[in-house]
């Protein structure tokens, strides 16, 4: 039996057709044999990811509470301004906790400027002391002053060289306080602790002495009740507050 005959029995089978083939693979793929595209079949799986990706969701999420998500398509205009009001709202108390922030950060810049002003100012007085009680005559001139100043400081033992300055403070009081300046605070802190001295030395005046302290100084004295048993006349200082040396 000759091939021919035997493929037509069924007995052999035949050899695969190419053309065939590409037509069966042009059908499976939805390409027709005019050249044009037929719409391909769309799987579930990509249908639920274009309607996923269609849903817009929004996130809204304040401090110290959980995010919530809410899709678009499911919220009625209403409930989206309200979530709107709801994230402005949220926006202006971030802003208020700023706010509140670099008001914190101003006052502490502000109180390490002040310290530094005291602690300026403490320098610049810590040579001085302050006399008071000491009566004004009416010949009395800057020389006499110093002079006088000069004489006082005999009975402590202090050469007249170590006195810069003396001067009044204030020209309307007849006992205006007498500023003294010395070239080293140690004649200060000598004189305040043999003050008694003065007694002896000018009994008829009351002379008082007292170093140069500062506003907040006299303030903190007086809130602890010690203003007045340090000197009652030192609010006569107040009037040096401003001045200059």
């Amino acid at each position: 039996m000759s091939n021919t005959a035997a493929i037509a029995d069924g007995l052999v089978p035949s050899a695969p057709n190419p053309k065939a083939k590409r037509a069966d693979e042009r059908e499976s793929t939805g390409v027709r044999d005019g050249g044009g595209f037929e719409a391909m079949s769309v799987s579930e799986t990509t249908l639920d990811s274009s309607r996923e990706w269609e849903k817009s969701v929004v996130s809204r999420g304040s401090s110290g509470t959980n995010a919530e998500v809410i899709e678009v398509g499911a919220c009625s205009r209403s409930e989206l301004e309200q979530y709107v009001a709801a994230l402005t709202l949220d926006v202006e108390n971030l802003k208020d906790e700023v706010r509140n922030l670099q008001t914190q950060l101003n006052s502490s810049s502000q109180a390490y400027l002040d310290m530094a002003a005291e602690i300026e100012e403490r320098i610049r007085r810590y040579r001085n002391l302050i006399v008071f009680n000491y009566f004004k005559s009416n010949d009395e001139t800057p020389v006499s002053l110093y002079n006088a100043m000069a004489s006082m400081l005999g009975i402590f033992d202090i050469p007249t060289t170590k006195l810069v300055v003396a001067k009044r403070l204030g020209r309307n009081m007849v006992c205006c306080p007498v500023l003294l300046v010395f070239k080293s605070a140690k004649y200060v802190r000598f004189i305040i602790k043999n003050k008694i001295k003065l007694t002896s030395y000018l009994r008829w005046m009351s002379v008082r002495v007292c170093v140069d302290l500062t506003p907040i100084q006299r303030y903190n004295m007086k809130c602890n009740h010690q203003y007045r048993c340090l000197s009652p006349n030192l609010d006569q200082q107040r009037q040096y507050d401003n001045s200059d040396e």
